[in-house]
């Protein structure tokens, strides 16, 4: 998996781990 894990130091680190991941998963569907 190439998903980039952010510090969460801040909600909006966290945001953006989740976002990236949602990414990665719509490019790759089941």
């Amino acid at each position: 998996m190439s998903v980039r894990k952010y510090k969460p130091t801040s909600p909006a680190r966290r945001f953006m781990t989740v976002s990236t991941f949602e990414e990665i998963t719509k490019k790759e569907p089941e």
